[in-house]
């Protein structure tokens, strides 16, 4: 269903949005097919797991299907681009420092994500004798990926508030408005990104021999995505109301000069990451 999603709002966005710049359509089409790619191989093992080779036989599910252990390396793709893309406009907001800290963290993340998924094929493909420090070793990578994963999420959640609620100081109630309905949006979405994290880690540390955990990990990755193309695409609602906004308001020319630094300022957002260019 968040794929079905998803691929509306591609769709949408590329109606929407054909003037933008080619490389904000490129992240958007590489999304896309990192989504597709990743939904044709939970496809795969689906239909492995419950028609092919285990009605009725358990033998041949004790091991994983080689596609989801191979879609972690779209999944991965996923939260790493969106990550960096956000963290991009950090960047440009001068916060070099913190910046610099989550792009380390986004790696971490990655990286781990990445040699879990190495480790796991290598267990299935030849047991060692030592399986279960095997398993002990995919279980901590999975784990470090997961922490670090929540941390740049939290990081920039809390950075991009706080700078939007400071830049909103010295507009007019309208502006100030809509800036806190972006904040908003941003702390739900990151609220849910976490706590999708939070999950997955905990159905796996309790149940590691169930597909529960997975599931919530296939959720997190379509989330990113979808949020992601939910504000692009948000902004043709939010420049209406700026504009309304605009010619409803007599202000002084300090104030309106005000305002106009600060749409700027947001300006510099949505064309590649918020959704509310004006």
């Amino acid at each position: 269903m968040l794929y079905g999603v998803a691929l509306g709002q591609t769709v949408h966005y590329y109606r929407s949005f054909p003037t933008d710049h080619k490389w904000i359509k490129s992240l958007v089409a590489f999304v896309l097919v990192a989504e597709t790619l990743q939904q044709v191989l939970i496809v795969h093992s689906q239909w492995r797991y419950v028609v092919v080779r285990c009605i009725g036989v358990t033998a041949p599910c004790v091991k994983d299907s080689w596609s989801i252990v191979f879609q972690t390396c779209p999944s991965t793709l996923i939260f790493l681009t969106v990550q960096l893309f956000y963290i991009s406009k950090i960047w440009k907001f001068g916060q070099h420092r913190m910046s610099i800290f989550l792009i380390i963290c986004s790696l971490i993340s990655a990286g781990s994500s990445i040699a879990f998924m190495i480790l796991e094929w290598l267990l299935q493909v030849d047991v060692p004798q030592d399986w279960r420090k095997g398993k002990m070793a995919t279980a901590t990578l999975l784990t470090i990926s997961g922490l670090h994963t929540a941390v740049t999420d939290v990081g920039i959640t809390v950075i991009m508030c706080r700078w939007l609620y400071k830049s909103s100081r010295d507009v007019t109630q309208v502006h100030r408005s809509l800036t806190l309905r972006i904040i908003k949006y941003f702390v739900a979405s990151g609220m849910f990104s976490s706590c999708t994290t939070a999950a997955f880690l905990i159905a796996f540390w309790v149940s590691p021999g169930s597909m529960g955990w997975i599931a919530t990990y296939f959720v997190g990755s379509k989330g990113y995505s979808n949020s992601m193309l939910a504000l692009l695409n948000n902004r043709k609602v939010m420049r209406s109301k700026l504009r309304l906004a605009d010619k409803s308001l007599v202000t002084s020319p300090e104030l309106h000069e005000a305002q106009n630094h600060h749409l700027r300022e947001c300006a510099s957002l949505p064309a590649s990451h918020w959704g509310i260019a004006v």
